[in-house]
């Protein structure tokens, strides 16, 4: 009897070590890899080195550190989202930073290009800007009149295409980031910096010549509802990208400015990328893009 308590004691004691073993290394993973508060000095030096990396880069207006959120103790990634604001013409226009990973490990010169850039090893190369101004981009060229402009008509030219269960989800404008065309891109945006234009020399940059040189595309894209009867058939879904391609054969396009458009769909609960066809419009016609 001695003995069986002595046993029952020893398996006891050998489970309550286990169960603790488990519990500290639940708490000490918590402790690790859950976020951690932003401290008061952390956010006043993100701040100017926001400003300062701005400025490096020919950004003359205001930037607003608007999110900070550290990733975790031990971990020295941090995400961090800012407004950037310039007036022009007397208006006040804002554009709003995606997520954008910083590590507060950098130094020097160094730090204020890993401020703004996923990767720091890109900044020598032409794609450096674009990467380290995600979001930014973007929003600049298309805030301009004639970017309004051409994103208001696709819209209402577009929306001609909405059938039952196949309604325009959204037009957006994008920039094309591809080898040597990415080169010609950042040589107007450096000589419209160096003339001390809008937004680094993003704001004023030529839609046009942009997609006429298939650098820039206008994302229209609907969302297709329609019931395809068994879930992930690819078959059906290869049916709807043929019928999306019709609708595009089939599209009067009299109305539609010169361009690269991309016109695709969503589906419900389907993240996809592979359901859109890219055309470019020259002369009211339209040819495939591959």
């Amino acid at each position: 009897m001695v003995i069986m308590k002595r046993v029952i004691k020893v398996i006891v004691g050998l489970m309550l070590g286990i169960v603790g073993f488990f519990i500290v290394m639940i708490v000490g993973l918590y402790l690790l890899f859950s976020p951690r508060v932003a401290s008061r000095e952390e956010l006043i030096s993100y701040q100017m080195m926001l400003e300062q990396g701005m400025e490096s880069y020919g950004f003359t207006g205001k930037v607003e550190l608007t999110k900070f959120r550290p990733i975790a103790i031990g971990n020295p990634w941090d995400v961090l989202e800012y407004d950037y604001t310039e007036v022009i013409d007397g208006q006040s226009i804002t554009l709003q930073s995606s997520d954008t990973l910083v590590n507060n490990r950098i130094e020097g010169q160094e730090a204020l290009n890993g401020l703004l850039n996923m990767t720091v090893y890109f900044d020598d190369s032409p794609s450096g800007m674009l990467y380290q101004f995600d979001g930014i981009v973007d929003q600049a060229m298309w805030h301009q009149p004639r970017g309004k402009y051409l994103l208001n008509q696709a819209q209402q030219i577009f929306k001609l295409m909405e059938e039952k269960d196949f309604t325009l989800f959204e037009v957006d404008g994008r920039l094309e980031t591809q080898d040597e065309k990415l080169i010609k891109f950042y040589e107007k945006v450096e000589e419209n910096r160096y003339n001390g234009r809008a937004f680094a020399g993003f704001y004023d940059i030529n839609l046009d010549w942009l997609m006429e040189e298939e650098m820039a595309v206008i994302e229209v894209e609907f969302f297709n509802k329609k019931d395809l009867g068994l879930e992930n058939d690819l078959v059906e879904e290869d049916k709807l990208l043929a019928d999306l391609k019709q609708k595009v054969e089939t599209f009067d396009y009299s109305n539609v400015e010169d361009g690269t458009y991309r016109i695709g769909f969503r589906r419900p609960g389907v993240q996809s990328t592979s359901f859109f066809v890219t055309i470019k419009v020259k002369d009211h016609h339209y040819s495939f893009l591959k």
